[in-house]
């Protein structure tokens, strides 16, 4: 479809979403992680944009990418956060969300 030349640019950012979509139901994950990366980066409203950077933190995570999911916990959602009404809200999420996340790598290598 992209490649035709004449699908609109406006919806690339759909066409990503929903292939994302396609190849998170058929449980093909680094098609999926490689389609969110396009897609985010276009605009996103912030609830959007937070949510989609958490589904991709969690495919990182299922992958065995943990430094990478980690950098997605940490480094993109807090600042998308912080330009919110309900920043402290997210912010508790995240770090319960982070906290859990972390407790599971240690339990999975018997570190806990």
């Amino acid at each position: 479809m992209e490649r035709d030349g004449g699908f609109p640019k406006k919806l690339r950012k759909d066409l990503q979403i929903a292939q994302a979509d396609y190849y998170l139901k058929n449980n093909d994950y680094p098609e999926t992680i490689k389609r969110l990366r396009l897609a985010l980066q276009s605009h996103f409203p912030v609830k959007s944009r937070l949510r989609y950077h958490y589904i991709l933190a969690q495919l990182l995570t299922a992958t065995d990418k943990h430094p990478e999911a980690v950098r997605e916990y940490h480094g993109t959602n807090p600042v998308i956060a912080t330009k919110t009404k309900n920043a402290d809200k997210i912010m508790t999420c995240l770090f319960f969300e982070i906290s859990s996340f972390l407790i599971t790598i240690l339990y999975h290598f018997q570190c806990w």
